[in-house]
């Protein structure tokens, strides 16, 4: 077994180590597993912006401080860079939300296929304006609201049979996550989801920010789509890879799922 000071040597040796350790002291009140970290800029070709790859990361493992960083510098830019195709509060809102939920949330969250070669919030801006466009099509489209559309859309032959396996515990899942939410918790997804409201008409409601119901938001949704994937797997213990396939799924229509549940339970 090496000690420490041959470790340490070795790291000092090794150039990513230069690289982890310009990117902590850039970012010092991030929590990060510097080693997790050392692999994920290793498996990167070329990085050239490692300080933005190291926020990515801390992003992708739930740390508070890189969320707010993020928030405070890329999130809270959405509505310049969509201004073009659509202005208004609630569009905007709308789009940093899936923003948001597309790059942070999920098992393997979208932000950590960020490769550091061009800055952060180029890339964050690209996705802006793809979800964007994504929402003006469905605006164009309109859409239907049925639970068949909420739980299968653009589902292959492959997870639709998953899915009918595995239907009963995954809605007892859904179910059990969402009434684990306390009253602040509900009311504040139902004001974004049932009453229509942006964040900011929230923040005015509750006396909170922009930028604080915007991550309080985020955080229920998180909170709903962790705590189904928990009751999932120890209600069916299905194999790992359907429950990646089903929790991609429930990602990918977890507003409608949970503005669904809402509405039936009333005044909660």
């Amino acid at each position: 077994m090496q000690s420490d000071d041959a470790v340490g040597a070795q790291r000092q040796r090794n150039p990513v180590w230069k690289v982890v350790e310009h990117a902590q002291a850039a970012h010092p009140r991030f929590t990060v597993d510097t080693s997790r970290f050392a692999e994920h800029h290793a498996s990167k070709p070329d990085p050239k912006y490692a300080d933005d790859l190291y926020l990515a990361f801390a992003c992708a493992t739930g740390d508070r401080a890189a969320l707010a960083v993020f928030e405070e510098r890329h999130l809270s830019c959405v509505g310049q860079w969509i201004a073009k195709l659509r202005e208004q509060p609630a569009f905007v809102d709308e789009v940093r939300q899936r923003v948001s939920e597309r790059l942070l949330l999920g098992v393997s969250p979208k932000i950590l296929d960020y490769s550091g070669k061009g800055p952060l919030g180029a890339w964050t801006r690209v996705a802006a304006m793809r979800a964007a466009l994504d929402l003006l099509e469905e605006q164009k489209r309109g859409g239907g609201d049925d639970e068949t559309e909420s739980l299968a859309v653009a589902i292959d032959p492959e997870l639709m049979i998953i899915r009918e396996r595995h239907l009963p515990q995954f809605r007892a899942a859904f179910r059990g996550a969402l009434e684990a939410l306390d009253a602040r918790e509900r009311n504040l997804l139902r004001f974004h989801l049932i009453d229509g409201l942006n964040i900011g008409s929230i923040g005015k409601i509750i006396g909170k920010s922009r930028a604080t119901v915007g991550r309080m938001v985020i955080g229920c949704r998180q909170k709903v789509f962790e705590e189904t994937r928990r009751r999932l797997v120890e209600l069916c213990g299905a194999p790992v890879d359907d429950v990646r396939s089903l929790m991609r799924l429930l990602q990918s229509q977890l507003d409608v799922s949970i503005g669904r549940f809402l509405r039936e339970d009333g005044a909660g």
